[in-house]
Parts: structure tokens; sequence; C-alpha cells
């Protein structure tokens, strides 16, 4: 199970620190071949990925065209089928802001954490022979959707100089 688990990387911190990640991760993924961007919610900034391609020369229309394939999913329901639906496949995927979909007001508790645990069964299976790498921000209105999924990855990336959460140990007060 452990060999899952480590193809999972979830990027956290605050949104300019994530947004930047995901950003650069793309474009040296989408250069290499082909790469899976899932968008949670609809902030991605499309054209600052078309502007960066160009910079790095080559055809980057091609690349926009053929080596990125996108998709989005504003809800939790829809992320959770987004994922459902993903072949596992040999292209690498990026989840962006894998919350944001999940802080819905609508949204009770136990249907987020339902359709959380249902989103990372859909991640292990994505990562078992590809990188899955998925971001979120650090301080989400659900906090224990975050360390949900911080526990289910097999690395965290957190800013330079940030310390990590403290782990909380079960039986201790």
């Amino acid at each position: 199970m452990s060999a899952i688990v480590n193809n999972l990387k979830l990027i956290i911190g605050p949104g300019r620190y994530i947004r930047q990640s995901m950003h650069n991760l793309l474009i040296e993924t989408a250069l290499q071949g082909p790469v899976r961007l899932l968008i949670g919610g609809n902030c991605f900034p499309v054209y600052t990925i078309a502007y960066d391609l160009a910079a790095q020369g080559g055809d980057y229309l091609t690349i926009l065209a053929e080596q990125i394939h996108l998709s989005r999913a504003e809800t939790a329901y829809q992320m959770t089928e987004l994922l459902r639906q993903t072949e596992a496949d040999q292209m690498a995927t990026l989840v962006t802001e894998m919350l944001n979909p999940f802080m819905d007001d609508g949204l009770n508790e136990k249907e987020a954490s339902q359709l959380l645990f249902e989103s990372i069964i859909e991640l292990r299976r994505l990562g078992k022979g590809n990188p899955v790498y998925v971001s979120s921000h650090e301080a989400p209105a659900r906090p224990h959707l975050l360390m949900a999924l911080a526990n289910a990855v097999g690395t965290v990336q957190r800013p330079p100089g940030c310390r990590p959460e403290p782990k909380i140990q079960k039986g201790l007060v």
C-alpha cells in the first residue's frame, strides 16, 4: 500500500504559494509529456500557462492542445465523479485546489467527509503507477478535511520556512 501512497504529493500553504507551485509543476510536466489538470472550482490562470510555455520556446500551441488535458469540478460531487471517471494511464495528474469544492455551505459535514473519502480512494487509484500532485489552501473552512487529505498522501510540501502542523495523537489529551 505504501507504493500507492508515495505517488501522492500534497502541496499546501497560502494561495499564492500553491498557485505558483502548481503552475511551475504544470509547465515543467507539460514540456516533458502529457499531463492531466483537474481544477477544483473555477479559478485557474490559463493565460499565464500559455505565456510561460511560449517563453520556454518551442511550439506552445501544440503543447496546449495536445499535452495538457484540462477538466474542472465546481462541487464536491463533481470532483468525486471527475476523479472516478479519470482513467489511470501513463499521465501525471495535477489536482488544483482539491478542497475548494468541499467548502460549499450547502454541503453538510457528513457528506463532505464521505465524498472526500471516496475522492482519496480515486486519487490512490490514479497514483498507483503515476505521480499525482494535489494542492489545497492551508486553512480551509473545514480543517479536518485538510488533515484527512494530508494523512492520505505520501508527501506534504509546504512553503520554505513553514513549520508543519503538529500531529494529533489518538488517546492523548
